[in-house]
């Protein structure tokens, strides 16, 4: 039911995600097997009166790291899910948002929504939790500012909020107003604009900010991540594209001074090259080892993670 995120910029969506367009897919497709031939259904799922007899709250639990294509024979084997079975099964005939949003809900899930005033004709029957992406190369500063503020009205509380604002010279003031009003745990600025001042003031003042990513350390003025209470994480995408004699490290240490940040992330690759992207990790590394951080390499990222030793 959580799935992948497949933007690499949605870190906190990695693996708690629900793909509408690729349920939507699966569920037509198992259709006929989960109507009209149960055992089928199954799979590899054993039914046994252990499983069934469980406690609600740890079905609960299990059902969150089912995929989509598990997680169909798993609803239909067992009597406490089988209504989220049925919901698939009419979600694949009459796709009734409501019905499978409070599912979702339930359950930790969370829809992907792109920037568009599309999105807020239907805000009403989407789920509690969302994930927000670019929509489009027409995302200015005011289709963004209507966006979001038709979220907070919606009262929607944001897992992961990837913005890529066309022309954010302009006006980010109401931008900067309307984050303030959300919930968001995830945060990435992915505009080739640097994190401007209103975005900046605006970061301390987002509800249940825990992670941050912008382009360079330089984007960020000092004394910004400190008050930020709940941040512990910040990423760097272009820390790779800084020149040797730049000392990232220094440079992110003094950034992050005071705050509870105990991880940073950067990018494992270099528009300098591969040779130059992999000596510069090498140093920061060093210089990050130096200072009590050591470095987790995730196999299934382009990315690096320190983490400080007493975290």
């Amino acid at each position: 039911m959580i799935t992948p995120c497949s933007s690499p910029g949605c870190p906190g969506c990695q693996r708690h995600a629900v793909h509408i367009h690729e349920l939507h897919d699966a569920f037509e497709s198992s259709t006929d097997a989960a109507i009209d031939e149960t055992t089928s259904c199954l799979g590899s799922i054993t039914r046994s009166a252990a499983f069934e007899t469980m406690p609600p709250e740890i079905l609960d639990r299990i059902v969150q790291y089912v995929d989509d294509e598990s997680i169909l024979p798993l609803c239909h084997a067992l009597p406490y899910f089988k209504y989220i079975s049925t919901a698939m099964f009419d979600f694949a005939q009459r796709f009734p948002y409501e019905v499978y949003s409070r599912i979702i809900s339930k359950h930790g899930g969370n829809v992907h929504v792109y920037c568009g005033k599309e999105v807020l004709n239907y805000l009403g029957v989407l789920p509690d939790v969302l994930s927000v992406h670019p929509g489009g190369k027409n995302d200015s500063t005011t289709a963004w500012t209507k966006f979001l503020r038709g979220l907070a009205d919606a009262k929607k509380r944001i897992r992961c909020c990837i913005m890529d604002i066309v022309s954010a010279n302009g006006n980010l003031d109401e931008i900067a107003r309307q984050l303030t009003r959300l919930q968001i745990q995830y945060l990435v600025w992915d505009t080739e604009d640097d994190l401007t001042e209103e975005i900046q003031e605006a970061l301390p003042h987002i509800s249940g900010l825990s992670y941050l990513g912008v382009h360079l350390p330089t984007d960020i003025g000092e004394n910004i991540l400190s008050r930020c209470l709940n941040l512990t994480e910040v990423a760097f995408a272009r820390l790779l594209e800084l020149e040797h004699s730049a000392d990232p490290v220094a440079c992110i240490l003094r950034l992050i001074k005071g705050s509870r940040i105990h991880k940073v992330w950067c990018k494992t690759l270099s528009q300098h090259g591969f040779m130059y992207g992999l000596e510069l990790l090498e140093t920061i590394s060093t210089d990050f080892l130096k200072h009590g951080w050591h470095k987790e390499i995730h196999e299934d990222e382009d990315r690096v993670c320190f983490v400080h030793r007493h975290a």
